[in-house]
């Protein structure tokens, strides 16, 4: 495992600061040492809560994933003043699963429990350790053990979840699928390009213990496949093999390439001098190294076919996988709702029932009701529409209906402004 460096804390950022940092008088309360809670219980949880935010947030906006007192001291001081309060904080947080201490997480290592069974065991079966170094603290006794405490590396939880998170989204972009993983891949390949190999370590292994990466250690070199529920499998440690092999193939190719161009060189070089045997046998090697590149290269050829198959049937191992999952669902579907050919037939044949029923029952109600309308006989009503259409048309002018008058009649258009009383004379002419 990486070694731990003890680097300067980095300093608080001014966006994270809250307003009481710049009020002198509440900072020298709050910079101050705890005091026994029950003298003000109010005041006692204010300071409590002020320095647990402030920590955490300084952590995850830093990515200071390993912490101790002395870190934190040199973090927060204020105007030359040191916080002598952070022993308190610190218990608090270690009570809560906030802060863990580093050696136990990596006593654990990649293959521990899960962070779930941890917490369990830390927190609820043995609490008493957390309560023992509180009480001792707050009755202000100090002792051996308690001052190692304030050297105690510590895990800061949330910052390494974040960073964890960060490491997950870049290594396996479709983690949140499910059953997603990455390509295996050799860990110190992983740690090698990161800036801080303890606090990528620590990510990995908290990735484990959540089941969203696997690490295989027990084997030279080492592997980790990153994915929800990831698993390193016969088929990837073969191919992790074959791109080892790959490599050191490649790696022999540019070396024998470069032995071939220096028989050449040094051919020229005797044939300038005159020594043509010399030149000969710089030839006859470049022939040999040739022979070989050929057979190298055939080789690296095969090689990545395998590759290249192995990494087919893998995709082809998930999709049948994922045709397996959803074949499982829609049973399951199909299981839970009653769903069948059977089933499906008599509901369809109670449907057509219901439809014809719906039928039925709409030309019953569309049927005339009542005894005057049921005697009355079609042929009648036809009888009675032909006399109708036998009788002569509209009354004329002696059954009291409209004049027929004639348009040549009709009186010419006066000439000049006509009044009432010549439009009265006019009208009674007609």
């Amino acid at each position: 495992m990486a070694s731990n460096k003890n680097t300067l804390a980095p300093l608080v950022p001014k966006e994270i600061l809250p307003m009481d940092w710049q009020d002198d008088e509440r900072m020298s309360f709050l910079l101050s040492a705890f005091k026994a809670r029950s003298l003000n219980p109010v005041s006692y949880d204010a300071k409590l809560k002020f320095w647990r935010a402030i920590i955490e947030d300084y952590c995850s906006h830093c990515n200071q994933i390993v912490i101790d007192e002395a870190l934190l001291k040199r973090a927060f001081e204020r105007n030359g003043t040191l916080p002598a309060c952070l022993s308190t904080v610190i218990e608090s947080l270690k009570n809560d699963g906030k802060l863990i201490p580093l050696e136990e997480m990596q006593k654990m290592g990649y293959h521990g429990q899960s962070w779930a069974a941890w917490t369990t065991d830390k927190l609820l079966k043995n609490p008493a350790s957390f309560a023992a170094n509180k009480l001792w603290s707050a009755l202000g006794y100090d002792s051996s053990s308690s001052a190692q405490l304030t050297s105690q590396k510590l895990i800061c939880i949330p910052a390494l979840k974040a960073h964890a998170e960060e490491l997950l989204s870049k290594m396996c972009p479709d983690h949140s699928i499910l059953h997603a993983s990455s390509e295996v891949m050799l860990l110190a390949d992983v740690l090698k390009d990161k800036p801080n190999k303890l606090f990528a370590e620590l990510a990995i292994m908290w990735l484990c213990r959540n089941n969203q990466a696997s690490v295989e250690d027990n084997v030279s070199p080492a592997l980790v496949k990153f994915g929800p529920n990831a698993k390193i499998s016969d088929l990837d440690r073969q191919t992790i093999s074959l791109q080892r092999q790959e490599t050191l193939l490649t790696r022999k190719l540019h070396e024998l390439e470069a032995e071939k161009e220096k028989c050449v060189v040094e051919a020229s070089n005797y044939l300038a001098k005159g020594m043509r045997p010399a030149a000969k046998n710089s030839l006859r090697k470049k022939r040999e190294l040739e022979r070989r590149v050929t057979q190298l290269s055939d080789s690296l050829t095969n090689l990545h076919l395998m590759i290249s198959q192995l990494s087919e049937s893998e995709s082809q191992a998930q999709v049948i996988g994922a045709y397996k999952h959803a074949s499982a669902s829609l049973k399951a579907v199909y299981k839970e709702t009653g769903l069948s050919e059977d089933n499906v037939a008599n509901a369809m044949d109670d449907v057509e029932e219901a439809l014809e029923l719906h039928d039925e029952v709409k030309t019953m109600i569309s049927k005339p009701v009542g005894p005057a309308v049921a005697s009355i006989d079609d042929d009648e009503l036809e009888r009675e529409l032909a006399d109708l259409l036998e009788e002569p048309e509209g009354p004329g002018p002696s059954d009291g209906g409209m004049p027929d008058f004639d348009i040549n009649k009709l009186p010419n258009v006066p000439s000049s402004p006509v009044g009432v009383k010549t439009l009265e004379t006019q009208y009674s002419q007609i």
